[in-house]
């Protein structure tokens, strides 16, 4: 068995997200603290310098940490690393009777980063990344109100 034929190592992803990805990683290498622009990916992996295959250019690299580096870089993706770090510190505190217990869980699960996603900048996937954020504001909003009165 050769170890090096592309057709025995074992992979996570197949090869077509994996050209994505290392895409994306490019594209990140040449544009660290700002990124290349919201939404430019598309237009950057079919440039000569980034083009890997056919499978390495889309609309995005379907995956939201290689995608907000490669586009914002790491000034705009630091927000939304933060934010998971902070959602899983919630979740991980063993407060269970905490009512924004399942929220924080719905923010790690959609912000995983070792997974394949839908485009960050889409409209309709937005709703699902956003609303559990939603529901902690208004239970924080209500907490702050019962205090103030």
């Amino acid at each position: 068995v050769n170890l090096k034929d592309d057709n025995y190592k074992f992979h996570i992803f197949p090869s077509s997200h994996r050209d994505l990805f290392y895409t994306a990683i490019d594209i990140f290498k040449d544009n660290i603290i700002f990124g290349s622009g919201p939404k430019t990916f598309r237009f950057l992996c079919s440039k000569q310098e980034y083009y890997r295959s056919f499978n390495g250019c889309s609309t995005h690299p379907h995956n939201i940490y290689l995608q907000l580096l490669s586009e914002i870089g790491i000034i705009g993706s630091s927000f939304v690393i933060i934010f998971f770090i902070i959602a899983a510190l919630n979740f991980f505190r063993n407060n269970q009777n905490n009512s924004n217990h399942l929220f924080y869980l719905a923010i790690i699960l959609n912000l995983w980063p070792f997974i394949t996603t839908g485009n960050f900048f889409n409209n309709w996937i937005s709703i699902i990344y956003f609303m559990p954020i939603l529901f902690i504001l208004k239970d924080f909003d209500f907490k702050q109100k019962s205090i103030n009165n």
